[in-house]
């Protein structure tokens, strides 16, 4: 074989990888989630019937460091599902950690919630894309695994810079079994004209109807020192990818999301994809809440 033909196989196969790291596995677009004909439980087990109908998107992009490759799989490895409602006008997500330490502990109104190990679903609910710093025409929930007195809390940013506290939108059960950490979560949606100062009750929530479209992208703040204060965020991944100029402007500007479509529920399952788990720990159980 000649050496320009290897030169091009091994060109071909560093693009390939790149690819791979950066930018071919991200979440599908749009990420077509099926309406569920039961809602789950929302428990953490992840083995309502509804979930054999969606599909798996990874959580594997690393916003920072930007493009980093030293993070090992029994770090962090991270997937998810969602599905919805017309019933109930939610929508449900299933999400699915390997962390090799969870930094839990957080408590409201303190700042810094970024910096434990926190889920954050981003969503603008009628996919207008933009600026969100500091208004609702999106949604940036980071959802932290919680301390003593509950499951789980969610925090977002509000005029004057304003930490308000969102776990009324949602409700959160996370569970631990074999080194995996099972965060099962629906969530209410909500528009631009959402008023924080008001309680959610308040405000309108959105009816969900099949093809509707709206931005998401999920992400995970990775935190491994749990004895450390204050404390500060070692990695941050998420499920698109994004150009290193943008590594972390999914929280204030929403034109990289990716995309929700809500389908009809389909009749028949999906693929189930095996992740064996990387460690065998027994089956820990976590708090339970639900603020709805």
């Amino acid at each position: 074989m000649g050496t320009d033909i290897i030169a091009r196989i091994l060109r071909a196969a560093i693009i390939l990888a790149m690819l791979g790291t950066f930018g071919y596995a991200q979440q599908e677009n749009p990420v077509r989630a099926p309406e569920c004909g039961d809602p789950p439980r929302i428990n953490g087990v992840g083995d309502d019937s509804c979930w054999t109908q969606a599909t798996w998107q990874p959580i594997d992009q690393l916003w920072i460091p930007w493009g980093d490759k030293d993070l090992a799989p029994e770090d962090f490895s991270g997937r998810f599902k969602v599905t919805w409602s017309s019933d109930t006008d939610e929508l449900y997500f299933l999400v699915e950690v390997v962390d090799d330490v969870l930094v839990d502990g957080y408590r409201y109104p303190a700042d810094g919630y970024y910096n434990w190990d926190v889920i954050e679903i981003f969503i603008d609910e009628d996919n207008s894309r933009g600026d969100h710093k500091l208004n609702q025409n999106a949604f940036a929930y980071h959802i932290t695994a919680g301390h003593p007195e509950s499951v789980f809390e969610a925090m977002d940013l509000a005029a004057g810079w304003e930490i308000v506290e969102y776990s009324d939108h949602l409700a959160c059960q996370i569970e631990h079994r074999n080194g995996r950490y099972t965060w099962e979560i629906a969530l209410h949606v909500y528009d631009a004209s959402y008023d924080p100062s008001k309680p959610a009750s308040a405000n309108r929530r959105i009816e969900l109807e099949a093809g509707k479209r709206s931005g998401l992208s999920l992400a995970y703040c990775d935190n491994d020192s749990p004895q450390e204060n204050p404390k500060t965020r070692d990695h941050f991944i998420g499920s698109v990818a994004v150009d290193e100029s943008r590594f972390n402007d999914h929280w204030h500007n929403a034109d990289d999301f990716g995309t929700l479509e809500l389908v009809p529920e389909r009749s028949t399952a999906v693929e189930s994809v095996p992740w064996a788990a990387i460690k065998t720990e027994p089956v820990t159980t976590r708090r339970q809440n639900s603020h709805h």
